[in-house]
């Protein structure tokens, strides 16, 4: 495996509302290596979600393969694609651990994978010269920030560019008329102004500020004539009235009152005091003599219209309280049935608050897992049985490697050896004699007297000793 191609980004491809597929001419290792950008009309860049909005195929290619949209993007929307490997290293080797060689050249093609997305980002930024100051980088962004504050103003000056340029021919006669009018402009708007200020104090209408919180003179002599009147036409309503007249309030004004006299005395004291003339009022009655309850009020019925009785809203909470029960409470609840969500990827979230830390239960393409804060997988277990980690990856191949791998190292370091030379004696003939347990018969001598009275026969014999590489040597026996 190698990264052939320095090509780190394809498109952008134009949409024409029926084309769902899109190349992309670089390798990948999985499909959320691949970022699929969706750019709208006016430049708005959305990033769009692997399987939610596109699957991917040619993972593993060298020459690449292709984005399938879901929805083919309309005219006027583009769509590029873009490397997006992950900016870290999961790759774990150990001290006298199994060497793979595909495993380190994967981590070394990632490492060029994210060395040519840097580029890809690098390649569009905006850059000084190698030879530059880097303190001439804030000077520069200040230099941006007034022409993006400028845009409007530019805009303008572009339109007239002809007329610019005829001026620019006459800069120098310019230049001194332009000396002298500004001279000349200085005192005659000073001028202008002190005359617009003095007339704005003599004549401004009323109500208008001239500065500050300060009126014109206008202003202030209207609002003491008013006040003059106002106090005139007071003074006009206090004075009269007769004996037992009361003065009262005509209007919402805080001058207007006028005498009222009481016809009948007592009238406070009659049965059917009704001073404000709501006598059609269907409470009436009730409300002038207290002697009817409002309950038997005639027409109560009819003028409460669509409005629930007691016994009405009692069955309501009754209901309601019945349906708040079978919920499950937030705060905490046991379940009895059970609980299916169902959607795209389903998800189930959980929050340690005292670590500020979030985890997700997952269930997507076939596979279902825990998912970090970060949205990517840190455990999960395929359809068919397959566990995979975010540390060690896929742990069946990892646990055939390594079962292979000692295997092979017990072979291949498998020895032994014979200690502990000795013999035996025999000479009592008819009596079975064994060597040691654990130990073999390596040779045998006989020996005898000239007369040909006596003989021995011995026997000699070793230990046997395996190697293995976990638990060093160890003497075989036998059973």
């Amino acid at each position: 495996m190698t990264i052939p191609s320095e090509v780190n980004r394809s498109g952008p491809y134009n949409g024409n509302g029926a084309t769902k597929t899109f190349e992309y001419k670089f390798k990948i290792y999985d499909p959320l290596h691949l970022r699929v950008l969706h750019t709208a009309p006016d430049g708005t860049d959305t990033i769009l979600q692997h399987q939610t909005d596109y699957t991917v195929t040619g993972v593993g290619e060298d020459g690449g393969g292709s984005a399938v949209l879901l929805v083919a993007p309309e005219t006027g929307f583009k769509i590029t694609l873009l490397l997006s490997v992950p900016f870290v290293q999961e790759i774990d080797l150990e001290n006298q651990g199994a060497y793979f060689a595909e495993v380190v050249e994967t981590a070394l093609d990632l490492a060029a994978m994210r060395d040519q997305q840097l580029q890809e980002e690098v390649s569009r930024a905006v850059k000084l010269p190698a030879s530059a100051d880097a303190s001439e980088l804030d000077e520069l962004v200040g230099d941006i920030l007034r022409l993006a504050d400028s845009a409007d103003a530019i805009d303008t000056v572009v339109g007239m560019q002809e007329n610019i340029a005829a001026v620019a021919e006459v800069t120098d006669a310019l230049q001194t008329v332009s000396t002298n009018i500004d001279t000349i402009s200085h005192a005659y708007h000073g001028t202008l102004e002190a005359r617009d200020l003095a007339e704005k104090w003599a004549s401004n209408p009323h109500g208008i500020i001239v500065t500050g919180d300060a009126y014109s003179s206008r202003h202030y002599a209207i609002e003491a004539r008013a006040e003059a009147e106002l106090m005139a036409g007071v003074t006009a309503r206090f004075s009269g009235g007769t004996t037992k007249q009361f003065l009262v309030k005509s209007s919402d004004s805080d001058y207007d009152f006028v005498w009222v006299t009481i016809e009948t005395v007592g009238d406070m004291l009659r049965l059917d005091y009704d001073p404000q003339g709501i006598g059609g009022d269907v409470f009436d009655l009730a409300n002038m003599t207290g002697l009817l309850p409002v309950a038997k009020v005639d027409g109560l019925e009819t003028a409460l219209g669509d409005y629930y009785t007691k016994s009405e809203i009692d069955e309501t909470v009754s209901q309601r309280d019945t349906a708040i029960a079978e919920k499950i409470a937030r705060g905490g609840d046991t379940m009895t049935g059970d609980l299916r969500i169902q959607n795209t990827g389903p998800s189930v979230t959980l929050i340690d608050t005292d670590n500020n830390q979030i985890r997700s239960l997952h269930h997507n393409d076939g596979m279902i897992g825990l998912v970090g804060a970060d949205g990517t997988w840190k455990l999960r277990v395929s359809d068919n049985g397959k566990v995979w980690t975010s540390e060690l990856g896929d742990l069946n191949d990892r646990l055939e490697n390594r079962a292979m791998a000692w295997a092979n190292d017990r072979v291949a370091n498998l020895n032994s050896r014979w200690v502990s030379r000795n013999r035996g004696l025999r000479n009592d003939e008819g009596v079975w004699h064994e060597v040691p347990q654990g130990a073999a018969m390596t040779g045998t001598y006989y020996w005898t007297d000239n007369a040909g009275g006596t003989f021995d026969f011995n026997y000699v014999y070793r230990y046997l000793q395996l190697f293995d590489p976990v638990r060093g040597w160890i003497t075989a026996h036998y059973a």
